[in-house]
């Protein structure tokens, strides 16, 4: 028997479950390090950015809000941040993320997810088997990306060669995609282990040859081990609304 799942439609109701130290307000940049996270964050008060060494969150969940975002674009003004689109994104729900982890752990931002750099288990080699039951969730109501500044010349520092991604990814209400992935030279392969969840399938590379090719492989750990928190708060929740019998 078939089933067609609905995909939920907001990952806001995960508030309800947040520890208060592991909410976020703006754009935020995560450094993953095994067991702890470097969190940079806009201190709205004092108008300046911070940086802090934050432990491991106890139910492993760390969710951003938005304090009212007025930059939602995956194509970046001239293919590069600029001081414009940084002081735009200041205030979304937006969330960059990257490094290592030990633990299970669940990142979602109420606006994009934005990936920056590598995202691996600790100890475990780029195309390598991981061990356990520790497993990485990042979830995004708009798009979870891949960082990808791009200018008509070529890729632009910060873009991501061959990248590896350990996580169970979902967008769920637009998709996984690549920044500017029609602009500049091909990256080679973006090499995910884990699972992609999405409304509508996003863009990663063109025949062109911009952009990645994919190298997709499914952590068979994810059918019986969850990251913590990854589906079951969700408000709209997940409902089979089809079945075809054989």
């Amino acid at each position: 028997m078939g089933h067609t799942l609905e995909i939920p439609e907001s990952d806001s109701s995960l508030l309800a479950y947040v520890e208060s130290a592991n909410e976020f307000v703006g754009r935020t940049e995560l450094e993953l390090d095994g067991t702890t996270i470097q969190a940079t964050t806009y201190n709205f008060t004092k108008k300046v950015e911070e940086t802090q060494t934050l432990p491991w969150p106890k139910n492993g969940l760390i969710f951003v809000s938005s304090k009212g975002c007025k930059y939602a674009e995956h194509f970046l003004q001239n293919g590069a941040d600029t001081t414009t689109t940084y002081a735009e994104e200041l205030e979304c729900g937006s969330v960059y993320v990257k490094g290592t982890y030990s633990k299970s752990l669940t990142i979602a931002a109420e606006t994009n997810l934005i990936i920056d750099g590598n995202i691996t288990p600790t100890g475990v080699s780029d195309g390598g088997t991981p061990p356990g039951t520790t497993v990485l969730g990042l979830i995004a109501s708009d798009y979870v990306r891949i960082y990808h500044p791009c200018s008509g010349s070529g890729p632009m520092g910060g873009s991501l060669t061959e990248p590896w991604i350990y996580a169970a990814m979902l967008s769920t209400d637009h998709s996984f995609l690549v920044d500017n992935y029609n602009c500049g030279s091909g990256l080679g392969h973006l090499n995910v282990y884990g699972a992609i969840g999405q409304k509508y399938r996003g863009i990663v590379g063109t025949t062109g040859g911009t952009g990645y090719l994919k190298n997709y492989i499914y952590d068979e750990r994810l059918a019986t081990e969850e990251p913590p928190y990854y589906l079951s708060p969700l408000k709209a929740g997940w409902k089979i609304v089809r079945e075809t019998a054989p």
